[in-house]
């Protein structure tokens, strides 16, 4: 058995990091049966460099679409891709030459999984010493733990086609961030058939996020709330939903300390958490916030 395999990578103005993510697909010691690059509207020349690689790479083939987000971006990948398992590549990140090498051996050991991680190197790209994830193989074997906290990369993971039709699993295109998730744990939370794969084969290029300034974290701790909401009111089992709550609580309760941090009244937050947390959530997080004095 030899599954054949769709590369997924959505690109936005990423004219000058697309080739290295690229060229890291393409020294693969077991080949992509069928890349694709999603350009999302991008205004620089992204599409192009794509374009000029396709056309010596018969593999490679380019979708374009206006400026829709990352979300959007993946799903119209997978509306497209025709592998046996669709794994996902950031534009920014690269594989390291046995990534699907790898995962195709994964995939061939029983029981047959569906869903499939490995392990991975963060990176600075201004220089300094690599650092490595600080999870256990274990807990990444663990589908309890992966919904108790964000341990995945969308760069590290293959997903089977079967568990897509069965699921109908797909990234959020409604959020800025967390999107990835919506699709990890809507994957997740319907097979236990998940492996990690203890090998560091893709390494993460952290970079200067414009989410990640102190003024705009509340995007991001409105989206960890969100996204977890959505989740919880599906039919999930119960070793799944202590977790994902405790998480949004976490997630919920940093939004309003970082409202606090900025000199903003709290309170406006209330019919936010009203939507998305239960009545007695909410007042504990608003009162555990009110009395800590030491953020």
């Amino acid at each position: 058995m030899n599954p054949s395999v769709s590369v997924i990578i959505p690109v936005y103005n990423r004219e000058a990091l697309l080739p290295r993510a690229l060229e890291s697909v393409r020294a693969q010691s077991s080949p992509a049966n069928e890349v694709i690059v999603i350009d999302d509207g991008s205004t620089d020349a992204s599409a192009a460099v794509a374009e000029d690689m396709a056309s010596r790479w018969p593999e490679l083939t380019i979708l374009s679409q206006s400026n829709s987000g990352a979300g959007a971006a993946r799903n119209r990948g997978l509306a497209t891709a025709q592998g046996d398992w669709m794994a996902f590549l950031d534009s920014d990140d690269i594989w390291l030459p046995a990534k699907l090498a790898n995962l195709r051996a994964a995939i061939t050991e029983e029981p047959e999984p569906e869903f499939v991680h490995s392990n991975r190197v963060y990176r600075d790209p201004q220089g300094g010493d690599d650092r490595y994830a600080a999870y256990s193989v274990e807990q990444l074997n663990s589908r309890p733990f992966l919904f108790s906290c964000h341990p995945l990369k969308t760069s590290t993971v293959a997903v089977s086609r079967s568990l897509l039709a069965r699921t109908g699993a797909r990234f959020a295109e409604d959020v800025r961030t967390s999107e990835d998730y919506f699709f990890f744990w809507s994957a997740l939370a319907r097979t236990e058939r998940v492996r990690f794969i203890d090998e560091v084969d893709a390494v993460i290029f952290e970079s200067e996020n414009s989410l990640s300034r102190e003024e705009d974290r509340a995007v991001i701790w409105k989206d960890n709330v969100r996204v977890p909401s959505r989740l919880l009111n599906a039919d999930l089992a119960p070793d799944l939903v202590g977790g994902l709550r405790t998480l949004r609580y976490r997630s919920a309760q940093e939004l309003l300390l970082n409202e606090r941090r900025q000199g903003r009244p709290i309170w406006r937050l209330l019919p936010f958490l009203a939507r998305h947390l239960r009545l007695d959530e909410v007042m504990r997080i608003y009162a555990s916030v009110l009395l800590d004095r030491s953020r």
